[in-house]
């Protein structure tokens, strides 16, 4: 059994290695001992399930009461810089219309990487990591400490050996993504085409596909397709429902200018 502090320090390392501070010496003394003992390697995969667990929360400013004396002389000082702002608004709104954005300014910039999945997303918990879970969870880490290539080459690698269905799509998804980062929305599109065509237990997972494939297409300028593939996006109602919706409205605009 761990002890306290073998966990603590345990714990330490690996936050060291999934934000990229670790040597490669310490990262291969790291995975010896993840491989080692199923009980460090259940530690590593627990800290993977809490970081894509994490969500930046809204900060809510908060609300600041005024007196009624004070509200009155702000509205009759800011009375006229609010009507200037009112018509800048209007002109800039009436110069959208008729100018509306190019389908690659409406895609994002970059796909959080804490939506990667993990290798036990799929697994219950009577069923142990076989080599190739560990495989793609080593591949996982090193996309959380910005080594990228290193992850995409363990990936693609791992891509020409047998695999399970869930296996192929994690891979499949967790490249897609670290393509779609690097730039290369062409591979990026290719991969969340093929985890889209699959039937997952969890279809949040396919809604992500989908979703991350509209934006690519929207990189590669393919508006058309990026457009009916945010409908879809859109019917899922779920996660990614009003900004599909959002992204039509654009998407539709874009495409009556075109014609």
């Amino acid at each position: 059994m761990m002890t306290e502090d073998k966990a603590i320090a345990l714990t330490k390392k690996i936050d060291r290695y999934l934000n990229g501070k670790l040597t490669q010496p310490e990262i291969d003394e790291l995975w010896r001992e993840l491989i080692a003992d199923s009980s460090s390697y259940q530690q590593f995969e627990t800290e993977l399930h809490l970081r894509s667990l994490i969500r930046e929360k809204v900060q809510k400013q908060p609300e600041i009461k005024e007196s009624e004396k004070t509200r009155e002389y702000t509205a009759t000082v800011w009375i006229w810089p609010v009507a200037a702002l009112l018509l800048i608004s209007l002109f800039l709104y009436l110069f959208t219309l008729s100018n509306p954005p190019k389908p690659d300014q409406l895609a994002i910039g970059v796909i959080d990487y804490r939506d990667m999945l993990s290798a036990e997303i799929f697994r219950s918990d009577s069923q142990t990591a076989t080599e190739t879970d560990i495989r793609i969870n080593e591949a996982l880490g090193l996309a959380y400490g910005s080594a990228f290539r290193e992850s995409e080459e363990i990936y693609n690698r791992l891509l020409e050996s047998e695999l399970s269905p869930d296996q192929q799509l994690i891979i499949e998804m967790n490249l897609g993504i670290i393509y779609f980062n690097l730039g290369e929305y062409d591979d990026a599109a290719a991969r969340f085409y093929s985890v889209s065509k699959t039937e997952p237990e969890n279809i949040f997972i396919h809604e992500q596909a989908l979703w991350y494939l509209a934006h690519s297409y929207l990189r590669q300028g393919k508006a058309g397709r990026a457009r009916d593939t945010a409908f879809d996006v859109y019917h899922f109602n779920g996660r990614f429902a009003e900004e599909a919706l959002n992204l039509i409205r654009e998407l539709d605009r874009f495409l009556v200018k075109k014609d």
